[in-house]
């Protein structure tokens, strides 16, 4: 009994300690056993290999439809002996090797320990709680509305995916280690926000980003102006977004209920909210006029501003310039997803 007990114990050991190649091996060591076996006793029916990969299927599975079966002594007793008890340690052995890859993949998935595969995906870099769960919600709004970009969380926490049905997600040591960090696909993003715990680390890390990436949309959040700036010298393609609050405070206590105007802005939730479009480089220059009569009249939108090199012009002039190229921003409840450009030489 106590040898049974040992023999066991070593078996269930060494099937959770055996890699895929051993496992691939023990089968294949057994399915050639099996069929020099057979062979031996003159089983020739079952070792037509037609059949014999079928019958040991259904034989080492207790299926066992019994279409095909030995017909000698000897090969009735040494299925009895090898085939049939070894065939089914052989399957559980196989299914549970099996089911414990797809678990560990989707645990790996969880944790954030897989390598991605994606590109055009906008991508998170940093957890700072609620506050990041909120920032992922707005974003799954958005592309719901328009992008259609998978979402990537790139953190450097011990945590499972906060939102395993919605967004894709990665766990690294540290956002200082390159080799991490290629697992969320940076070079190929086309959204890059970047918001950390500690200003210094958004900084060497948005720094990083725009190294290997100068295609993506980047954007930093700081706590303090000062970093912003050194990150804009560095990077004058990056958008660093300083926090506002004390300006809000400002803003509402001189004129109340700014601070809502502002959120709604800013909010796809509900309500109208702010926008940009891109004014094709194939169309002619035309007045600002132009465009925002079109907004209003035809989408119920209002034209607010227009980026121009570089520079961001709020209300301007109707009669201001805006040039191919230029990013158009509007006030509306939902994306405009059809502008016709071309038509509003014409208007």
């Amino acid at each position: 009994m106590i040898i049974l007990q040992r023999l066991k114990s070593f078996f269930a050991n060494h099937v959770i300690q055996m890699t895929v190649r051993g496992l691939l091996l023990t089968l294949s060591v057994y399915v050639l056993v099996t069929w020099i076996g057979l062979t031996l006793f003159h089983e020739t029916a079952i070792t037509d290999l037609s059949i014999f990969f079928y019958w040991l299927l259904v034989t080492a599975s207790t299926v066992g439809y019994g279409d095909f079966s030995p017909v000698t002594p000897g090969g009735q007793l040494f299925t009895a002996i090898f085939v049939i008890p070894f065939g089914l340690s052989m399957f559980a052995m196989s299914a549970g090797k099996v089911a414990a890859l797809v678990l560990n993949q989707w645990q790996k998935g969880m944790n954030g320990l897989r390598a991605l595969s994606m590109n055009n995906h906008i991508l998170v870099i940093g957890w700072r709680g609620q506050r990041t769960a909120h920032l992922l919600t707005l974003l799954l709004r958005e592309t719901q509305q328009n992008l259609q970009r998978q979402v990537v969380l790139c953190v450097d926490k011990v945590m499972e995916n906060p939102m395993p049905d919605a967004i894709h997600f990665v766990q690294v040591e540290s956002f200082s280690n390159s080799k991490e960090l290629e697992r969320a696909c940076v070079a190929d993003a086309d959204i890059i926000i970047v918001d950390t715990e500690a200003d210094d680390t958004t900084l060497t890390t948005a720094l990083y980003c725009a190294k290997i990436n100068t295609r993506a949309n980047l954007i930093a959040y700081f706590q303090e102006e000062q970093l912003s700036e050194l990150l804009k010298l560095h990077c004058p393609r990056a958008e660093c977004m300083p926090s506002i609050a004390t300006e809000l405070m400002v803003k509402s206590a001189m004129d109340p209920g700014s601070s809502q105007l502002h959120h709604q802005l800013l909010s796809v939730a509900h309500g109208m909210t702010q926008y940009s479009a891109t004014y094709p480089k194939e169309c002619t220059a035309i007045a600002f006029s132009k465009i925002f009569h079109v907004f209003k009249e035809k989408h119920n939108a209002t034209a607010i501003g227009i980026e121009q090199d570089g520079q961001l012009l709020v209300n301007p002039a109707l009669d201001h310039q805006v040039l191919p190229g230029n990013r158009v921003y509007y006030i509306a409840e939902k994306r405009i997803l059809q502008i016709s450009w071309e038509t509003l030489s014409h208007v």
